[in-house]
């Protein structure tokens, strides 16, 4: 079994309206940052100010914040931070507050997510971890692929605020099925330790930081394609924002369908060192063929946008799987810098994004990211990322 009780499967379902309520933004995110900024460069700078910020949230306020509050009462003030973020976005239309309610908003999202980790962690058994790691990939992107065609509707109707009004209530929805779900839940000893000493413990251990670097690979990427693609695709490529609705929730059926078997696979001995290299070699080809594409067909964006998350899903899985398979749940620091790949890889790619944007186009922006994921390609085979055990 992969839970312990009906507690962790009501968990499952509060992850599962989180994810929904991402869903309805994720994509809709660069277009009002576009909007209000006036320039593509405005959404590198939004995206790396809050990974930024989120980032120092992560590595040196929530493991302290758990330890004296307690898990449920930390993630309770990080949805209360949440709600109030998004009625920024909702209802202020000064581009300032409205650029600090966006860099609330994606922090929140980090510290909910941290806290999600520590409940799974505390409700999956150890053997199943690459299995337990698949269902939650699988439960997150159900529920965002089913919020960009919603949202693309809805903004066409009501304006591009309107998807975040929708995201608030799903927010409201998820804490009432976190309190449900963590009714019994029993905090362990959590100890603080610092961002430095946590670096020192995972340098020791390579079973935590070689998954680690393809996690961050992973972020890199992720942040690349929630930036910028809906962007590329609509300003350079010409797609209708319905179209790229469609477009979205196609993309993400990978994710939907192969999450839960490829960790079944993971658990029965598949090595997911081998598993890792294709995944990151299958990303990096899509990465590549995306700027070189001149087209407005939905088949064949869908094909390249369907195989790029073949690869994701392939990766995520087996990293995420070994990462959780190799430390206690009481480790709140090293699920803690799980988590900071997250802000880190969106803060690469942002930088990256500036940068090429200063000298050239949002085109030369996948070839840049490219070669970071080439470079993971050459050091995953170099260094073998994972042991073959694993």
């Amino acid at each position: 079994m992969l839970a312990k009780n009906i507690y962790t499967k009501i968990l499952y379902i509060a992850y599962f309206f989180f994810s929904w309520g991402i869903g309805f933004t994720v994509y809709s995110n660069s277009k009002v940052i576009e909007t209000i900024s006036g320039s593509q460069s405005g959404i590198g700078i939004v995206y790396g100010v809050s990974a930024a910020l989120s980032l120092i949230l992560s590595t040196w306020v929530t493991p302290h914040l758990i330890t004296f509050l307690g898990n449920r009462k930390t993630v309770a003030l990080a949805i209360i931070l949440g709600l109030l973020s998004l009625i920024g976005i909702s209802y202020t239309d000064n581009i300032l507050m409205v650029a600090i309610s966006f860099i609330l908003f994606f922090a929140s999202q980090i510290l909910i997510s941290f806290s999600f980790d520590v409940f799974f962690e505390h409700n999956t058994l150890n053997k199943n971890e690459a299995r337990a790691r698949g269902l939650v990939i699988s439960l997150q992107h159900i529920g965002r692929m089913l919020g960009p065609m919603l949202a693309a509707i809805i903004t066409i109707k009501s304006g591009l605020q309107a998807p975040y009004k929708i995201t608030f209530i799903l927010f409201l929805i998820t804490g009432v099925f976190l309190y449900l779900a963590t009714i019994k839940f029993k905090d362990k000893s959590y100890v603080p330790v610092s961002f430095l000493r946590s670096l020192k413990i995972i340098i020791k251990r390579p079973n935590v930081w070689k998954p680690l670097t393809s996690v961050l690979l992973l972020h890199v990427f992720y942040a690349l394609m929630v930036a910028f693609v809906p962007i590329y695709l609509s300003d350079v490529q010409g797609i209708p924002d319905k179209s790229l609705g469609i477009l979205f929730t196609i993309m993400l059926i990978p994710f939907v369908v192969l999450g839960y078997p490829i960790g079944k696979k993971l658990d029965t001995g598949v090595s997911g060192r081998r598993a890792a290299q294709y995944g990151l070699i299958i990303m990096t080809i899509a990465t590549f063929v995306f700027p070189l594409m001149h087209t407005k067909s939905l088949i064949v964006w869908g094909i390249i946008l369907v195989v790029s998350r073949i690869g994701a899903i392939i990766l995520e899985t087996a990293g995420e799987g070994i990462f959780f398979r190799s430390i206690k749940e009481e480790e709140t620091e090293l699920l803690g810098i799980m988590r900071d790949m997250q802000p880190v890889g969106y803060f690469i790619a942002s930088l990256v994004a500036v940068v090429t944007l200063s000298i050239g186009s949002i085109e030369h922006i996948f070839y840049a990211i490219g070669v970071i994921l080439t470079i993971g390609i050459i050091m995953t085979y170099k260094r073998k990322l994972y042991d073959e055990n694993k």
